[in-house]
């Protein structure tokens, strides 16, 4: 499912269920307390740099996508471009193929027309060595790409087999450029490791560490098991905006066994694709403004982490929610998974630390990905700023359904007070289940909205339940 192709044009043409979010009787919502919550941001203490390349996508099908590419009006290529992906992701057949030769070339033209770095993923078990050094040879005047060597069709249950397998794909790709970028296949470590991953990714690591430049691993929400489990609005609301949650956990696992095993050298870890799966039983679904909040939950994760992640795919697959959908005949349209990104493209490349108190709430464990929680905060924050200290940029969720947030943050630092509000801008709808459909194709969106008041550092806040708000500071003179 690629950019143009978003949703199956005849399912988007269909009539979608529409869903609320139940409110609760009229007395509760009356009188339903305003959640508040403090945050303090020191704008001299710089975490990381953020590599821009966890605002990236992964698309497989390039039927559409390169029919997009040489239209010169493609109003999807249009929306694709404005969210600047540093590299797309893509799938590459074997060298001699005509059809895979093609799908390259129509991939490649794409990705100079919005504006990304190519990342290509080789399966080896569907080629030989030889051919992809052929690949390498091919392209080898880019300096831009990434390439991966995928487990595909291996037998993951043996790592050893993995490793040998790719090992003659290594040197003869590394012969044809030495300096190309390279990303070898990992495991997502979850809690209990029913998967055995932290064995694979020793035996990976162990075997390959000096090899390779990163550790590449998938992670779609909530698994299989989890998309069977029935849950009524509240329990699955609280655990989807809890889950990024445990993807941070397996983040946070996957770059401790880097550190461990392959400390002299720096290798970075590739989200290779990841997404918000709906419930088994729907049959047509709508990305909604709760898969939005999700995505920015994964956005704020991908920067907490960013001293070890160093590139995250959106996954647009079979199956899989769409970033932009393309009714046949119609104009294209972006779904809530796509304001996130819009939205953190104005983020800057430096991470500050924060400290910030919120309510929370309880989240059930959904699947083997989504752990139980018992404190999730319904703020979550997350503040980065531009080399030169001259501008800052927060991000501000409010994880709530139905109650509206006051946040006070608190700016720490040299010039705290020099600062004013240049831009603010909001993602909402009507209902944290609505979802842009061909018939009405902004229920959520994401525009300009009042300033926040800053007084003496002091920035105040007013966030509408289930929203996404950014805001950009700049220093004065």
């Amino acid at each position: 499912m690629t950019p143009e192709r978003a949703i199956n044009p005849e399912g988007s043409e269909k009539v979608q269920r529409v869903n609320r979010y139940p409110k609760g009787n009229l007395f509760k919502r009356l009188f339903q307390i305003e959640l508040r919550a403090e945050a303090v941001v020191n704008l001299d203490d710089v975490v990381g740099e953020i590599d821009p390349r966890i605002f990236s996508q992964f698309i497989e099908d390039m039927d559409t996508c390169g029919r997009a590419g040489r239209e010169q009006g493609g109003d999807v290529a249009e929306l694709f471009q404005a969210l600047q992906p540093a590299i797309i992701r893509f799938k590459v057949g074997a060298f001699d193929s005509d059809s895979a030769q093609a799908e390259l070339k129509a991939f490649l033209f794409y990705c100079e027309r919005v504006g990304a770095a190519p990342y290509l993923s080789l399966d080896p078990a569907a080629m030989t060595e030889d051919e992809a050094a052929k690949w390498v040879n091919a392209l080898e005047p880019r300096k831009d790409l990434l390439w991966g060597l995928a487990a595909g069709q291996q037998d993951t249950s043996s790592a050893a087999a993995y490793v040998e397998a790719i090992k003659p794909f290594i040197a003869a790709m590394r012969a044809a450029d030495p300096e190309i970028q390279l990303a070898v296949a990992g495991l997502a470590i979850l809690p209990g490791d029913p998967e055995d991953a932290e064995a694979w990714n020793r035996t990976v690591l162990t075997a390959l560490g000096d090899q390779v430049d990163y550790l590449a691993f998938s992670l779609y929400q909530p698994d299989e098991v989890g998309r069977e489990e029935v849950l009524n609005a509240e329990q699955r609301h609280h655990s989807m905006l809890s889950a990024p949650h445990s993807a941070e956990e397996v983040i946070q696992r996957l770059g401790a066994l880097v550190q461990e095993l392959a400390p002299e050298r720096e290798i970075g870890l590739v989200l290779d694709g990841f997404n918000v799966m709906p419930p088994t039983g729907d049959l047509h679904p709508a990305a909604t403004l709760q898969d939005g909040l999700y995505i920015a939950g994964m956005l704020n994760v991908f920067q907490r982490q960013c001293e070890v992640l160093k590139v995250a795919c959106l996954a647009q697959g079979a199956g899989q929610l769409p970033l932009i959908v393309k009714p046949e005949g119609k104009a294209a349209f972006a779904t809530p998974l796509y304001f996130p990104y819009q939205l953190y493209r104005k983020m800057e490349s430096q991470l500050l630390t924060l400290a910030y108190w919120s309510p929370v709430f309880q989240a059930q464990a959904l699947g083997g990905n989504i752990s139980e929680r018992n404190q999730v905060p319904f703020i979550d924050i997350t503040a980065t700023r531009s080399p030169e200290g001259q501008r800052v940029v927060l991000g501000i969720t409010n994880r709530s359904p139905l109650r509206k947030a006051k946040v006070m943050v608190n700016l720490k630092g040299e010039g705290n007070r020099k600062f004013r509000v240049a831009e603010a801008r909001l993602m909402r709808g009507l209902d944290v289940l609505a979802a842009n459909t061909v018939d009405a194709p902004e229920q959520v969106s994401a525009r300009p909205t009042r300033a926040p008041k800053l007084r003496f550092a002091w920035l105040d806040i007013d966030l509408p339940p289930a929203s996404l708000m950014v805001v950009v500071l700049e220093k004065k003179g």
